[in-house]
This record gives C-alpha cells, sequence and structure tokens, in this order.
C-alpha cells in the first residue's frame, strides 16, 4: 500500500550525479487525501506474508560496495539472466480446457527469468520440471525477448540441477550462450533469480487468499487457478515504475515509454466479472425478458490478446476464455462470503430445517414404521441438474413405496373376507310370531287350488291366455 501510495505523488528522484528529476504521479487518485491517508491494515496481506519472529538476532545491514553486485555492470537486456525453477505441490490448472485434466497433466511448477538489466520478470508454468520442458519454456522467453526488443539472451546465470544437465548445456551451445552456475547450497549466489521468486509468489498469494476471503462459492477459491495468479503477479509487476528509477521494466526492455494505461485499467485478480452474452456480441438479439449478460471469474490478462482482453472462468463448466465486453466489481458487492466453511454453513442449515420451519404436511408411516408418504420436494424450477436426478429417483421410490402398500391393504381386505366367509355358519331362518286361525299344527305343504264350474270343469275363463292345443291332450 506504501507503494500505491506513493505512485498517487509527484516523485522527486536523485541522481549520483547530484541531478533532481521530478515524475509526475502514476495513479490520479479519485479521492485527493488518499495519497496521505493513513493505510488501514489489510487481513489479506496480514494472511499472506506472515513470518516467523526469531528473538535475539541481530538485524545485518547491506554493504553498499556489495549491494547489486550480480546485475551491477549489465546494462543492455538480455546481457545477463538469471533463472531459477520453483515447485509447486498442488497441482495447477492450464490455461486452455476446462480444468478436468488428470493431476499428471497439470502443472506443477515453472521456470522464472529475471533479466539483470532491465528487472524483467517471465514465468514460464510446467506440466513437468524435466530438463525437456525447461528447454521449451527456455525458448518460449527468448521467443517473446526477440520479437518485444530485438535482442538475444547472451548469459544465463542458474543453480545446478536442471541446469547443468545435458540437453540444456547443448541448447545454450546452440545458441551461442554462456552459462554460469552458483555453489552448492550458496543459493544467494542466484539471489536475482530467489527473490523474483519470493515477490511473485507473494503477490500470487495475497491474490487467492484476497479471492477467496470475498468469495467463497462457485469454485472462486479454488487452489488449482494458482498457475493464473502466477502469470498476473509477474504482469502486474513488469508495469509497476521502480521506486529508484520510476520506470517499469517493460519499458527498460522495449524502450518504448509507457502512459501507464495498462496499469490504470488493471483489475483485481478474481474479482467477479460480467460477460454480454455471445448473441449481443455478435449483434443479434435477445428475447426480451432474457438475461443480458452471465457471471464469471477475472482470472487476469491474455498474453495472445490485447491488455484489454481479460480470461474469464466460466463459473458453470470451469472454462477460460478470451473476453472483451466485460464489467468488472472489483469490490465485490455482487458476491457474498460471511467467512464460514460449507461444513458449518451446512450445519446450521440442517439445524434450521429441522427447528424452524412450517410443515403444512406430516410424513405418513405405516404399523411397520416404514415410510410410505412424505411431503412433494421442491419444483425442478429451483433445482439443478443433479438435485432434478435425484427428485425423479425419489418421487419414483415414494411411488413404488405407496403401490406396494395399497397392494397389501388388498390383499388384506381380501384376506379377512374370505376368512370371514369360511368361518361363519348361513343365518337361521326367523320363526314367525303370528298365530294361525287353525288349531291343527299340521298343514299341507303344497296350496290347494280350487277349480271353478259346478261340475268340476275348468273354468274357461281361466285358460284364455293359454289355448288347450292338441299336444297338451292326453
Amino acid at each position: 500500500m506504501q507503494r500505491v501510495q506513493q505512485l498517487m505523488r509527484v516523485a522527486e528522484l536523485r541522481e549520483s550525479s547530484g541531478a533532481v528529476t521530478v515524475m509526475d504521479r502514476v495513479i490520479v487518485p479519485k479521492i485527493k487525501s488518499a495519497a496521505n491517508c493513513p493505510i488501514p491494515m489489510c487481513q489479506s496481506c496480514q494472511l499472506s506474508r506472515a513470518r516467523l519472529r526469531k528473538p535475539k538476532v541481530a538485524k545485518s545491514k547491506a554493504i553498499p560496495e556489495n549491494a547489486g553486485a550480480l546485475s551491477r555492470d549489465q546494462y543492455c537486456t538480455g546481457d545477463f539472466v538469471s533463472l531459477d525453477q520453483y515447485i509447486v505441490k498442488t497441482p495447477g490448472r492450464l490455461p486452455t480446457g476446462y480444468g478436468r485434466e488428470s493431476f499428471t497433466n497439470m502443472f506443477h511448477g515453472g521456470t522464472i527469468f529475471r533479466d539483470a538489466a532491465s528487472k524483467y520478470i517471465h514465468v514460464q508454468n510446467q506440466v513437468s520440471l524435466g530438463a525437456g520442458e525447461t528447454v521449451n519454456a527456455k525458448m518460449a522467453f527468448e521467443e517473446w525477448l526477440w520479437e518485444q526488443a530485438r535482442v538475444t539472451v547472451k548469459h544465463y546465470h542458474s543453480d545446478n540441477g536442471v541446469f547443468d544437465s545435458t540437453i540444456f548445456r547443448e541448447a545454450c551451445e546452440e545458441e551461442n550462450q554462456k552459462q554460469s552456475f552458483s555453489g552448492v547450497g550458496a543459493q544467494h549466489q542466484n539471489a536475482e533469480a530467489e527473490r523474483a521468486i519470493q515477490t511473485v509468489m507473494y503477490m500470487a498469494r495475497t491474490f487467492m487468499i484476497h479471492a477467496a476471503l470475498h468469495w467463497g462459492s462457485d469454485g472462486a477459491d479454488d487452489l488449482s487457478l494458482w498457475s493464473f495468479a502466477v502469470d498476473h503477479a509477474a504482469w502486474l509487476y513488469n508495469r509497476i515504475p521502480q521506486q529508484k528509477s520510476g520506470i517499469t521494466p517493460i519499458e527498460l526492455v522495449t524502450n518504448i515509454k509507457s502512459d501507464h494505461r495498462d496499469l490504470m485499467r488493471t483489475h483485481v485478480w478474481g474479482c467477479p466479472v460480467y460477460v454480454l452474452d455471445p448473441k449481443l456480441q455478435d449483434g443479434k438479439k435477445l428475447p426480451k425478458w432474457n438475461r443480458r449478460a452471465r457471471m464469471g471469474q477475472f482470472l487476469g490478462f491474455s498474453r495472445e490478446h490485447s491488455s484489454t482482453v481479460a480470461l474469464v472462468r466460466n463459473l458453470h463448466t470451469g472454462y477460460v476464455s478470451p473476453q472483451y465486453h466485460v464489467v468488472f466489481d472489483d469490490n465485490f458487492q455482487t458476491v457474498f462470503n460471511d467467512g464460514k466453511t460449507s461444513e458449518e454453513v451446512d450445519k446450521i442449515c440442517n439445524q434450521l430445517f429441522v427447528e424452524s420451519r412450517d410443515c403444512y404436511v406430516q410424513e405418513e408411516y405405516d404399523d411397520d414404521g416404514i415410510l410410505i408418504y412424505s411431503p412433494p420436494p421442491l419444483d425442478e424450477v429451483w433445482l439443478s441438474e443433479p438435485e432434478r436426478r435425484e427428485r425423479r429417483h425419489e418421487l419414483e421410490k415414494q411411488r413404488n413405496i405407496q403401490r406396494r402398500h395399497s397392494d397389501r391393504e388388498i390383499e388384506e381386505v381380501h384376506r379377512r373376507m374370505k376368512k370371514s366367509r369360511d368361518s361363519t355358519p348361513p343365518p337361521q331362518l326367523a320363526e314367525s310370531d303370528v298365530e294361525s286361525e287353525n288349531d291343527d299344527d299340521s298343514l299341507s305343504s303344497d296350496p290347494v287350488i280350487e277349480s271353478g264350474g259346478d261340475n268340476g270343469d275348468p273354468d274357461e275363463s281361466y285358460w284364455k291366455d293359454h289355448p288347450i292345443t292338441d299336444k297338451d291332450e292326453p
């Protein structure tokens, strides 16, 4: 923060000859008092730059005659380049793809290059730290240096290890490049590269912690994004003016005076960004009520495009793409993070769901304690695709339980009806309570039909509807 405030003020640079040069401020603050206000304590800086306190240790001061001895006489870019390797135990994402690579195909470190004359830092992340991929990183740095400044590297200074391998030595001999090494266990002899690694890693770690503190969801705190944080840290370092000269490393490499537009339009690493819908980018139209943008995460600027093209991570697919039509939320105002872990949040939500809810439909259980009905879940509109599949599975499971329960009830009813028919005798006829006028208890079972006529012949009026035919006669 002190360095940022210095860039907000007009600076006076005194040369060894006594000449004084007035440097205009690089950053124009929106609030005038920001250049001189007390600096508040930064939580991200405290968490990322903490060190072990060592009592009873005397502080040593650098000897002015020995300060900068490694790069003191190096005045041209490429004359003396220090390089070293950094190892990261957490696998890092590749700049392409969806982040679904296997651990063996992800970044596990890289090589850092530090030019002694310009103080320029170049990082090259690597999947393997072997000699072959290190030579490829060396070629990538030399290609970039030739495109930007039309210069070649003349001397490399490094530790031993992979830089002392036959493949790397032969690659240097082909380009007529000299090599020098530091002593075994004497890392201070390669202080330029070691200090560059410390500076870049401190910046990258601060970026990641700051993003995690303000945005803990949607994978914004994924540690595998360290490769993008390291690239952005080196990009930012090369565009900040040096304290002594007031010139940026990129200006010393390219010999082009900068207007610091890149520094002025930089943004907070890992912040939320809103990307315009692709159809609108192509000049097409969207339905009136559709969203016109989607939210992503800013991961730095693209190396292969203009400095205004940002690398944005899709929150749903994880794909990282270069985007131009974006709006940055540098203050993380559109996201929320209360500092609680996902386990704590799940515990609180589960407790609230049990104790603090209104349930109008209770769960139903049968006599055996088996759940036969539960309230319907949320509508599919509110669920993600995995939750929708689980919802369909639970509904199908509930239907099967209800079907089996109804089948058991029907079987039970049939069983009881059958048992009732087999065990119950037929009902007895009830006796009549009406007394007969005839004292004779013997009643004829067949009724007596008296025929009409005096002589006993049948009355013809009774048989009009049934005439007697010849077949009926005996």
